[in-house]
């Protein structure tokens, strides 16, 4: 397992965390595999160039707040020659950290459900690149006479050839 953040400070504090998380664990209750803490920024660096990446990419992507984050922002970047949001750019970037077959799960505060769901799979660089896979149900609050849901889970699969 791998997580990733484009700050170096919070990766430096995943790792002291997960640390001190290993010495107050007995030897048999420690998680077994290896999980490592990269700095990896998805707008400017390129994916698979680390020598930390798994080769074809993840099998799962977790998104737990950046997208929220990112569309947040008003700051551009260039994509494909033209200037634009970086939230427009997510899409195609984070598509790419996905192996062919593997999933992307995003839960979004900012989006609903129907929002996130066309965010990644009717963006150009992912249309018929990544299919909703399911959804996570969450209660439904009323207010003023309208129902909804504060959170929005989705997850996606790459396609096997894209």
């Amino acid at each position: 397992m791998v997580g990733v953040d484009y700050s170096q400070q919070s990766v430096n504090l995943a790792k002291t965390l997960w640390s001190k998380h290993l010495e107050q664990q007995d030897e048999a209750e420690r998680p077994e595999g290896s999980i490592s803490f990269e700095q990896f920024d998805l707008l400017k660096d390129k994916p698979g160039e680390q020598s930390w990446w798994p080769e074809g990419g993840f099998d799962l992507v977790l998104d737990k707040g950046t997208f929220d984050a990112i569309s947040l922002s008003a700051e551009t970047t260039e994509h494909h020659g033209k200037e634009v949001r970086i939230v427009e750019a997510y899409p195609g970037k984070v598509v790419q950290m996905i192996k062919p077959g593997g999933y992307f799960l995003i839960t979004s505060c900012n989006w609903t459900e129907q929002e996130v769901v066309r965010w990644f799979t009717e963006t150009p660089e992912v249309q018929d690149v990544l299919k909703e896979s399911g959804r996570v149900k969450y209660p439904v609050y009323e207010f003023g006479g309208r129902k909804g849901q504060g959170v929005a889970s989705v997850c996606f699969q790459r396609a096997l050839v894209s």
